[in-house]
């Protein structure tokens, strides 16, 4: 279970055109051709750093990706391309992405990796602006959701977002071209006083609100020992997507579920720790080797999964409709000059919603067990290639998206109460 931290000021993001090599002179990037289609993009906030150096973060054929219009210039900064791990690893810290300056952007060359730290007033202490530093849990995560080989949106750029709060997702929020964002940081509550103000951290809520009503989507990890308990913010936050951890066959994976201490969570017989599930336990990235794997899961695995799942079916959405280069219609895949709408389904009118992608990933779930005691706890169930299949057919306009009115029910109930926690009572 990671601990958040707390950012202090909205950010403003600092241009900078000019490349930068590590131990020699600057190098020219020679310019890019438009691609045909806008690429998703991905914000993981709250993660200390990760293995910049994996080839699971390279692009497919080494070179820079190329961007369209409208996505903000960046400094550009190039990794050793020969050695040991260990010795490429040392040469990159005593680099710019050693310390990452304040509200800068950073580009590692031939990877879809951009780096920024979100900065604290003068008054607080600088936290981590190291890319490479504590890799092994910030690897895991940003490889589950764009690993070329590991993750579930193997084309889609990333965004690390070092620190979290309120200055990170403030700052995520105001960047149109970000798609997504994803976290794994949760913070404990004090389970005997669940009710007890500090013991909940409303730290980020105005920014994930902003990027909510902005139209687009926010997943957090529910916690490992939280899955069966009181649920912690930011993954309580009415406004996240949030994410538990499921055995292969879609199961809950902690065994039978109690319902929550904390009766602001519930609503009759309503319970629900997460929205739905994805696989704990599998392989990612490894956080120190160029190409190795290593075990991951938790729900700081599952969260990323589910992140690059819905990152794929925006990419989907937008090959099918032409999705323009530049420009922000309020959707994340919209029509345009040659694009084809399907007869039915949510690309029936030319745009794919926030709002409708969150409800086609909760329709397609395979639906959970039925729990003990007539308590819907798990949510609408698991997400895992197969309902991806699905997913895609439906907005192909081939399939019908599945009626979950019982569930749409009880969600509404359980983000109805945790507004009321969160807004009213504890981040108003």
């Amino acid at each position: 279970m990671r601990v958040s931290q707390r950012l202090l000021l909205p950010l403003l993001v600092a241009s900078f055109c000019a490349p930068v090599a590590i131990g020699s002179a600057a190098a020219k990037v020679a310019p890019k051709a438009q691609p045909a289609v806008r690429p998703v993009v991905i914000a993981v906030v709250g993660e200390a750093g990760l293995n910049v150096l994996h080839s699971d973060f390279a692009t497919a054929d080494g070179r820079d990706p190329a961007l369209p219009a409208g996505y903000p210039a960046a400094r550009v900064v190039r990794l050793p391309r020969s050695g040991a791990f260990a010795d490429r690893l040392r040469a990159s810290e005593s680099g710019p992405l050693g310390h990452l300056a304040p509200d800068t952007l950073y580009r590692v060359a031939g990877t879809r990796i951009i780096g920024v730290y979100a900065a604290t007033d003068g008054n607080q202490p600088p936290k981590e602006t190291d890319l490479l530093a504590d890799r092994l849990h910030g690897t895991g995560v940003t490889s589950s959701a764009v690993g070329r080989k590991y993750g579930t949106a193997p084309t889609a750029e990333l965004v690390v977002v070092l620190g979290d709060g309120d200055n990170a997702w403030s700052w995520v929020a105001n960047q149109p071209w970000i798609d997504i964002a994803v976290t794994a940081t949760i913070t404990e509550v004090d389970t005997a006083n669940p009710n007890k103000p500090s013991s909940f951290t409303c730290s980020g809520a105005a920014g994930i609100h902003q990027l909510a009503t902005s139209g687009r989507l926010v997943f957090a990890g529910s916690g490992d020992d939280e899955q069966s308990g009181v649920i912690n913010p930011p993954p309580g936050l009415p406004d996240v997507y949030q994410v538990g951890g499921v055995n292969s066959d879609g199961t809950p994976w902690m065994g039978v579920h109690q319902s929550e201490s904390d009766p602001a969570f519930a609503t009759g017989q309503v319970t629900r720790p997460y929205v739905t599930g994805d696989l704990y336990s599998f392989t990612a990235a490894s956080p120190d080797s160029l190409t190795g794997g290593a075990h991951f899961g938790g729900t700081s695995g599952a969260a990323p999964l589910t992140a690059g799942r819905a990152a794929s079916l925006i990419a989907t959405a937008r090959a099918q409709l032409h999705t323009p280069n530049a420009g922000h219609s309020g959707a994340l895949a919209w029509l345009g000059s040659a694009g084809s709408r399907p007869h039915t389904g949510p690309l029936a009118d030319g745009r794919l919603t926030g709002g409708e992608l969150s409800t086609l990933l909760r329709h397609v779930a395979v639906p959970s067990l039925p729990e003990p005691a007539g308590f819907a706890i798990e949510g609408y169930g698991a997400l895992n290639a197969t309902t991806m299949t699905l997913a895609r057919r439906v907005l192909a306009g081939l399939a019908a998206e599945p009626n979950r009115s019982d569930d749409d029910t009880a969600q509404t109930a359980v983000t109805t109460a945790r507004q009321a926690l969160f807004t009213s009572a504890r981040c108003g």
